[in-house]
């Protein structure tokens, strides 16, 4: 219910998951999905903490489910509203790899052994 709770738990699954994505026996193509995982998280999560940024800058609370996050959002409506809530949900689509954010999975998928993908496709998501 808290946006810094929020990204917190999106890296502590996300940061074990561009290590494990190089495999068991790491290659050069298990290394490139690695890479490109990495660097495709880490520019998701800054549009994330961007558009969360926004949320923030004007509702003045971190907590999304209370009633005074709501109240400053409808107050003084703004369009920075919207860019802010689409930055924040296209980095979490991103991240649990939903349609049509999921352009990284098939070259991890692709990559790795068989147990991890399994593990990607499973653990992220729940």
């Amino acid at each position: 219910s808290n946006f810094i709770v929020l990204l917190l738990s999106l890296e502590l699954i996300s940061l074990p998951s561009y290590v494990l994505a190089t495999g068991l026996t790491p290659g050069k193509r298990s290394a490139e999905a690695a890479w490109k995982y990495f660097l495709y998280g880490s520019a998701a999560t800054a549009i994330m903490v961007f558009g969360m940024s926004y949320l923030f800058g004007l509702s003045g609370s971190l907590d999304f489910t209370s009633t005074a996050f709501v109240e400053n959002l409808v107050r003084q409506p703004s369009p920075l509203f919207w860019i802010g809530g689409l930055l924040t949900l296209v980095g979490f689509l991103f991240k649990v790899a939903a349609a049509p954010f999921h352009f990284w999975a098939p070259d991890v998928y692709e990559a790795s052994p068989t147990p991890l993908v399994a593990f990607f496709s499973v653990v992220p998501k729940r």
